[in-house]
């Protein structure tokens, strides 16, 4: 793996600890009602610590996150900044609520000036995350006008080797899987299998997202 590859599969697993934090304390009441304020205090943590985690080896870092300052600036923020800033202090050290507020204000940075950036999306998937299910953390490179590297962080999908996989990929190399900084690595190739009824099919969990029906006939 590049070292590139290996930013992203550190940062993932970063934001992946903070999200299963938040999500392991959503009350069931919580879920009822709906209530984003769990998602909300997860988005602007993980990003933070994500951003944290790429600007240490990225000298002409820039990034276009989902998230930015003004739910921590505004009314009630100084409460949700607090909460933020203890969630990234638990992963990485000697972080600050001015560290905190830079991150995020980072994310807001300009992809036509700057050329070449980061993309985030810190939590994809609000309603699996809220239902304690899945979601996933989504992070790529873009290059002189192609997407280089990318990164997918799903910390509740089980598999052979336990629950949590992170998936990572740059142009050209090849495509990993891993089951976090510390787990091991497995290539991925695409399968020559042809036979339908001989393949794994993947399909998103939200059934507004794929006919799940459709899917069912295949085999």
């Amino acid at each position: 793996m590049t070292a590139s590859l290996i930013q992203i599969e550190r940062a993932l697993g970063l934001g992946a600890q903070i999200a299963r934090e938040v999500q392991g304390r959503i009350s069931l009441d919580a879920i009822a009602k709906l209530d984003r304020s769990p998602v909300t205090v997860a988005d602007l943590a993980v990003q933070a610590a994500v951003i944290l985690s790429l600007q240490k080896d990225d000298e002409g870092f820039s990034i276009v996150a989902e998230e930015d300052l003004q739910q921590v600036t505004g009314p009630g923020g100084a409460e949700i900044l607090s909460e933020v800033t203890r969630l990234v202090q638990g992963v990485i050290d000697g972080v600050c609520e001015d560290d905190v507020l830079a991150a995020l204000g980072a994310g807001s940075s300009d992809p036509v000036a700057t050329g070449s950036y980061w993309i985030l999306d810190p939590i994809d998937g609000t309603k699996g995350f809220l239902r304690r299910e899945q979601y996933a953390i989504a992070l790529a490179r873009y290059e002189g006008g192609e997407l280089t590297l990318g990164g997918l962080g799903c910390p509740n999908l089980v598999t052979p080797h336990g629950v949590g996989v992170f998936c990572f990929a740059a142009r050209g190399e090849g495509a990993w899987c891993s089951t976090g900084p510390s787990g091991s690595r497995e290539r991925l190739r695409v399968s020559t299998e042809a036979a339908p009824s001989e393949l794994t099919l993947t399909e998103s969990v939200e059934s507004g997202h794929s006919s799940h029906s459709w899917s069912s006939r295949i085999g």
